[in-house]
């Protein structure tokens, strides 16, 4: 009987390291830049899985993003063109796809050492000092090990990669963008399973729960409406702080497929220009767990916001804002209480709160996994 390791045949796991590793040998570094990505679309998979050089990206030098979906891609092309500069942590762990990354043995997590030990003991990756690693990165939870679909999905577009690269090897001008917004796809024919290739546009990226109706009570909108304008200016943001979960899981008992953990989304909604600390700095902070519902956020923020108006009796004429994302969430709340929206590239105060809470909950991660690593010697996964 076949062995499995996290639920996955080990002869699918053995494939998609000595596809990886393959690659990893040719040493694709050089030429596979920014400009020279493609897509597999396998049978089977609703849309297409697209393959880029990880270029530093997620921590990794040498390695591969696959990137899964049409709208995923469409992000990631985003960020690398340099959107959303002050919210990219955030927007890059809401990007479905799978890190095939090469790094330092101590880099890994007992889990990744645990995979590479077993299904490629002493690879040749064409470096020293390096360990093969998958990880897994699905939009609201944290990067995590791949389960049996992803091992599955991974193996097979791995395998049609390696002969795509070992053709642009020689010839980089297969896989280079010949004109914005296109790109270079191998499909294979669900009918006759026969691959294919060519050229196809790119989709334009669609905020994830854009186009939902308004969500918040009647009520609770008619009472802010009636509230007096006398509240200074305010400003709301929110980014996701990794870890959080982890300092309370007692607390935090939502747990996704293959027992991921929840990403937190940490709001603030402050009085504009107000130092972090300062009278009036923390009205209202918390955080926010979406799961895979990313699109809740339309429905979160806006009612979060009109309930710390309504507890303080006031409402303010100005709201400030620093991301598109922001300022389409708040958009359809216009047509119900009149304000202005004011949009500012970055809100000194909230950095300051997001980089406090971020430094306190690595601090506090790092102390707890050495207290845990001394009582009996070993630290859980990543």
């Amino acid at each position: 009987m076949a062995g499995q390791f996290l639920g996955t045949d080990d002869a699918i796991w053995k494939d998609a390291f000595s596809r990886f590793c393959a690659i990893a040998r040719m040493r694709p570094w050089g030429w596979f830049t920014e400009r020279h990505a493609f897509a597999i679309h396998p049978s089977g998979y609703p849309e297409p899985f697209f393959v880029h050089p990880s270029l530093g990206r997620y921590g990794c030098e040498h390695g591969l993003a696959i990137v899964y979906g049409w709208n995923g891609e469409a992000l990631f092309d985003l960020l690398a063109m340099g959107a959303e500069k002050n919210h990219s942590d955030t927007r890059a762990l809401e990007i479905p796809l799978v890190l095939c990354a090469l790094r330092a043995r101590d880099d890994l997590s007992q889990l990744e050492q645990l995979a590479a030990d077993t299904f490629a003991p002493g690879a040749d990756v064409g470096e020293q000092g390096v360990q093969p690693a998958f990880v897994s990165f699905v939009p609201g939870w944290m990067p995590w090990h791949m389960g049996r679909v992803e091992v599955q999905s991974t193996a097979a577009v791995l395998n049609q990669a390696l002969g795509v690269m070992l053709r642009a090897e020689e010839n980089p001008s297969l896989i280079e963008m010949q004109a914005p917004g296109t790109v270079w796809v191998r499909r294979q024919n669900q009918q006759s399973g026969k691959w294919e290739e060519g050229w196809t546009r790119l989709h334009r990226f669609v905020e994830m729960g854009a186009g939902r109706p308004l969500q918040v009570p009647d009520d609770l909108i008619a009472e802010v409406a009636a509230l007096p304008e006398t509240m200074p200016a305010v400003s709301i943001d929110f980014d996701v702080v990794p870890k959080l979960a982890l300092l309370n899981p007692e607390t935090v008992k939502i747990r996704g497929e293959n027992g991921r953990i929840p990403l937190g989304y940490l709001f603030s909604i402050q009085r504009f220009g107000t130092v972090a600390g300062g009278a009036g700095g923390f009205p209202e902070t918390g955080v926010f767990y979406p799961g895979s519902d990313i699109g809740s956020l339309f429905k979160f923020l806006p009612t979060v916001l009109l309930k710390h108006f309504a507890k303080a009796k006031a409402r303010p004429r100005e709201i400030v804002v620093s991301s598109e994302r922001m300022r389409a969430i708040l958009r359809p709340l216009q047509l119900h209480i009149p304000f202005k929206l004011t949009f500012h590239a970055n809100l000194p105060g909230y950095s300051k709160i997001l980089s406090m809470v971020r430094n306190a909950t690595e601090s506090k991660i790092v102390s707890k996994t050495e207290t845990e690593e001394s009582a009996d010697g070993s630290a859980g996964e990543d």
